[in-house]
């Protein structure tokens, strides 16, 4: 399990209880151990985990403006790359296959309300070059997520000017829908059906629903 702080580390815990299979009557302390990995040099405000093959990445997001790729090891992250473009917060990440030759592209959301998109063929070699839209929200971008919508995937992004927007991932000039919302959007997740069922946070503390 990891965790990101605004002391800039990212921490790993481990619960010592993992090796211990059906022994509940064990005196073995039962709090989880952590390790420290200073990450940043201001808050880390956004994680994401990334498998290929046997091997586990870990993407980090700041408040300085930078994005860093960790290879994880049981116990330690180390850093492989940093990638630097955006000119506020990075307040969101995800992952999505876009099946165009790259593996996958990270997908980033910050307070300068711009979404950025960096591919690569692996997690050792991420290009510092992204397509990116300056202005996708009046805004900044609060949450990201992914969904399939009308049998293709898109990029769903909520923003703190009380709208969400949908995008093509391969083209990310002009939104292919937009939903206004009661308040500020704060977290976004969706479930998939044969329509796509997209479920908001919002700053005053509801939820709203939106089918599309």
């Amino acid at each position: 399990m990891l965790s990101g702080s605004a002391d800039t580390t990212i921490r790993i815990w481990k619960n010592p209880l993992d090796n211990l299979v059906n022994n509940f009557n064990s005196d073995v302390d039962k709090e989880f151990i952590s390790k420290a990995v200073y990450a940043h040099t201001s808050y880390v405000t956004c994680l994401k985990t990334h498998k290929i093959g046997s091997e586990n990445y870990v993407i980090s997001g700041s408040a300085d403006r930078t994005i860093k790729i960790w290879y994880a090891t049981t116990d330690d992250l180390l850093i492989l790359q940093v990638l630097e473009g955006h000119q506020g917060w990075v307040n969101s990440l995800i992952t999505m296959k876009l099946g165009l030759g790259a593996d996958f592209v990270i997908i980033s959301g910050s307070n300068d309300k711009s979404i950025r998109l960096w591919s690569s063929l692996n997690f050792r070699k991420i290009s510092n070059n992204s397509t990116y839209k300056k202005d996708a929200h009046k805004s900044g971008i609060t949450c990201l997520t992914t969904a399939c919508y009308k049998d293709n995937f898109v990029i769903i992004s909520g923003s703190d000017d009380m709208t969400i927007k949908v995008w093509n991932p391969l083209d990310i000039d002009t939104p292919i829908l937009q939903i206004t919302t009661s308040n500020a959007v704060k977290s976004l997740t969706s479930y998939f059906s044969n329509d796509v069922l997209l479920v908001a946070g919002l700053v005053n503390g509801t939820i709203q629903f939106f089918k599309f």
